[in-house]
């Protein structure tokens, strides 16, 4: 006997459905039916804090697998057992408990209110500025005068935003609308996280951020009394951002143009332990929805080892530029313009056994394993687009696949939410509908988020790769697309011929920089090594709006 709970159904909004999308209405059968293309699903976060309808209890969950029960129509009504119904994943049969009521293919289910979860009525941006010696002259004026402009921007379009100013030389000084020093850190407490955890923690209650509808005035003009003075501890800066962030999420600008060579996490040497204190915060921010977005600021003579640096802004979602004084404005309006759309985000993939989620692009380097388990994600802005390979294990049994996504995060009331969205696609072992339903620009981007992930570890060579394999694969479908798909290939293999051109020159910079070590020393190459790391972290986050968009 089958219970059919069709009552809870609605029809979907084309716009909230694009918040899973797959790159075709169709799933090869086996591997062989697509070849090179890859065959993924996109989640993008522009479009969470759109209303659907609430199922105010948490979801009928898989004992086994975690799949929520998004089908009504497989409950089923046992004699001795109840309502049961069987897994569509893994096949296992689960008792249905009596509170809980099944979801549809698009569900929000409110789980209740957080632990100790404050309302978030407001954005969050604290400035970590750079004012060390090599900051003097046009550097340090450019990045006032951009930051006042942000602030200003701010104070206008999101007037509710809390703004804090961190200021770092070779001490760490944190001031107040006032310009009234907080805190300070000097002397051995910078070599040391826990003593500068302790000493920030001390300081908290008088670290108050407020709107900048109230405080705009005050901050310009305090922005615009900043000098430049001594060396560079950037470490326990960025510690003791974290700490103030901490219980309030939000985003961290770093803006510098020297090497860390001051307190913790200093980066000059051969020694790693310092890059390591970068991982431990990147990873401490996106578990407490901070994003940390890096700016550096191009100086010939400066090395400021952003390989090390860029690892934050990789795991929490921000953005990184390597900019020219007179590019900062437009790098720091770029990295505060993308608004948080959720905080506290955790992410989960689920499909059936014989289809593999064989690699994900977009969240910093996280491998498909860890996707299937969950992965926590912490804030996304509404431009953060997450990707899926998935691949035939072998060959696919079934005539249609299931794929499930869970997306968990925080409301602006603190309430703990999950979004469920379940698609079943249609099984061939045809390559044809397949490319009839092709949706262009998902392959095309996720092809070059990967590469952009595997330019930053260094595999420029196999960055390169991911890309002209991918334009292969638009170019074979190409003659068997219908007329209407025909301009978006070549458009996506546009895309895709910049994308290589760019690997390249990046190949030819690295065999140029070796060449040089070998003859000037480390130093006077190193600022490449800057440059490309900026250059992988943007591409590793590009969107599908903006590598097409931007060819319009």
């Amino acid at each position: 006997m089958y219970i059919n709970y069709t009552a809870y159904s609605y029809e979907l909004d084309e716009d909230l459905k694009q918040l899973f999308k797959t790159s075709s209405e169709f799933f090869p059968k086996d591997a062989k039916v697509l070849k090179d293309m890859p065959w993924v699903g996109r989640v993008s976060f522009a479009d969470i804090k759109e209303k659907i309808e609430e199922i105010k209890t948490r979801p009928i969950m898989c004992s086994n697998c975690g799949g929520a029960l998004t089908n009504p129509d497989i409950i089923q009504v046992s004699p001795t057992k109840g309502k049961t119904f069987q897994c569509e994943f893994c096949g296992t049969l689960n008792v249905i408990p009596k509170d809980l009521m099944p979801g549809t293919d698009l569900s929000e289910f409110v789980l209740g209110q957080l632990t100790r979860a404050k309302p978030i009525t407001e954005d969050t941006l604290l400035a970590v500025i750079d004012i060390s010696g090599s900051m003097s002259g046009g550097k340090l004026a450019a990045v006032k005068e951009s930051l006042i402009r942000t602030v200003t921007d701010l104070s206008v379009n999101a007037p509710e935003t809390t703004f804090g100013l961190l200021a770092f030389h070779s001490d760490v000084y944190c001031y107040d609308e006032n310009m009234k020093e907080v805190f300070t850190l000097s002397g051995d407490m910078r070599y040391s996280v826990e003593e500068i955890t302790k000493a920030v923690e001390k300081k908290l209650k008088d670290v108050e951020l407020k709107p900048l509808k109230k405080t705009k005035k005050k901050w310009v003009s305090n922005i615009e009394k900043l000098r430049d003075i001594d060396m560079t501890a950037l470490g326990p800066a960025m510690v003791a951002g974290y700490v103030i962030m901490k219980d309030r999420g939000g985003r961290i600008i770093l803006l510098t143009d020297g090497l860390a060579n001051e307190g913790v996490g200093t980066l000059e040497g051969s020694s790693t332990t310092g890059a390591q204190l970068y991982e431990d915060l990147a990873i401490k921010a996106a578990n407490a929805s901070i994003i940390i977005d890096v700016v550096g600021i191009k100086d010939p003579s400066a090395f400021m080892a952003l390989e090390a640096l860029a690892v934050m802004p990789m795991q929490t979602g921000g953005t990184m530029f390597y900019a020219q004084a007179s590019e900062i404005a437009a790098a720091m309006s770029s990295s505060s313009s993308g608004k948080i759309v959720a905080r506290g985000v955790k992410m989960r993939v689920i499909t059936p056994e014989d289809v593999e989620v064989a690699e994900v692009s977009g969240l910093g380097g996280t491998d498909a394993e860890q996707l299937k388990k969950g992965i926590r994600i912490g804030s996304v802005t509404e431009d953060r687009e997450v990707y899926v390979r998935l691949t035939p294990a072998a060959k696919v049994k079934e005539k249609e696949v299931p794929i499930q996504v869970q997306v968990s995060y925080m409301d602006e009331e603190g309430n703990q939410r999950m979004r469920v969205m379940t698609k079943r696609v249609k099984v061939t072992d045809d390559a044809k509908p397949i490319i009839e339903t092709l949706d262009v620009e998902l392959p095309a981007t996720y092809a070059v988020q990967r590469a952009g992930e595997e330019q930053y570890r260094g595999e420029v060579a196999k960055s390169k790769k991911i890309l002209e394999n991918t334009q292969n694969a638009y170019r074979a479908v190409r003659n068997k697309a219908p007329a209407s798909l025909v301009k978006a290939i070549e458009k996506a293999d546009k895309i895709l011929d910049e994308e290589i051109a760019e690997a390249d020159q990046v190949a030819e910079r690295q065999k140029e920089e070796m060449s040089k070590r070998s003859v000037v020393g480390v130093a006077q190459a190193a600022p490449i090594a800057d440059e490309d790391a900026a250059l992988s972290m943007q591409k590793a986050r590009k969107s599908s709006k903006q590598l097409f968009e931007d060819e319009e």
